[in-house]
């Protein structure tokens, strides 16, 4: 599932038998060093 990892969003996952989902905490929060894509237009 596409939730945004890339553009300082989560990363999600989704067990597919049971349509559990799980998310990280915002990327920004656990890389603070590192920008993404934010600096992307």
């Amino acid at each position: 599932m596409d939730t945004g990892a890339g553009w300082q969003g989560k990363l999600s996952m989704m067990n597919i038998d049971t349509k559990e989902i799980f998310q990280s905490d915002p990327i920004a929060d656990l890389y603070q060093e590192h920008t993404g894509r934010s600096g992307i237009i």
